[in-house]
């Protein structure tokens, strides 16, 4: 009994753990603050993410009509906090170039 607890326990954390890898490829693969070279290959690697997302979203939470306009709001925010972030460090090193020997891999990862 205790094996089978076990188990069932180890697949509810292998499956949250796929939803949320899904959220974040999801979040990470956005595309349109960026040029690429092929859009719609990203675009179809975005919508079997998507399917498949969905697809656990029904299996698992189908009696939750909103859960999945909950987990883009939280991408949403992930997104503002990304941006805001990404502000602040900028603004950190614009107000410091001149009084801190930053190491170039910083303004590699920057530009």
């Amino acid at each position: 009994m205790a094996v089978q607890h076990a188990a069932a326990r180890s697949g509810e954390r292998a499956q949250h753990f796929f939803k949320c890898f899904l959220c974040l490829l999801l979040h990470v693969s956005v595309s349109d603050r960026c040029s690429l070279q092929e859009p719609q290959a990203v675009q179809q690697c975005q919508m079997v993410l998507l399917d498949c997302l969905l697809h656990l979203f029904a299996k698992n939470h189908a009696e939750d009509d909103l859960f999945f306009a909950r987990v883009v709001d939280v991408l949403v925010r992930m997104r503002s906090e990304a941006e805001a972030q990404n502000n602040a460090e900028e603004q950190f090193i614009v107000e410091w170039r001149d009084k801190v020997d930053f190491p170039p891999i910083l303004f590699e990862m920057k530009s």
